[in-house]
């Protein structure tokens, strides 16, 4: 049976899990500028593609962070969405009062 805690339990682990996906997409974010902006010498060292001494940026690197991050935010606005109970190809029930 389906009680009120465990309706509880969902909802807050549905909320963790937005809450997930939106840091995580602004960190991709965040990473993705820092790519646009830096040049390979100017990337912290622990960042894929650093280069002492290189002039070169890595735009690419920079447009898969921002795609990751609005894949990201995607997912989290699918999660938000409210789930339908009804049955594929079912309509909503007639809520007027038929008898007046």
């Amino acid at each position: 049976m389906y009680n009120y805690v465990d309706k509880m339990k969902d909802n807050s682990m549905k909320k963790l899990s937005v809450l997930i996906l939106v840091l995580l997409a602004v960190v991709s974010a965040v990473i993705g500028v820092v790519y646009f902006t830096k040049t390979a010498a100017n990337l912290p060292h622990y960042f894929p593609g650093h280069a002492a001494g290189s002039s070169a940026k890595h735009l690419k690197h920079g447009v898969a962070f921002v795609a990751l991050a609005v894949i990201l935010l995607v997912g989290a606005w699918v999660m938000s969405g409210e789930r339908s109970t009804m049955a594929p190809g079912a309509t909503k029930p007639d809520h007027k009062d038929k008898h007046a």
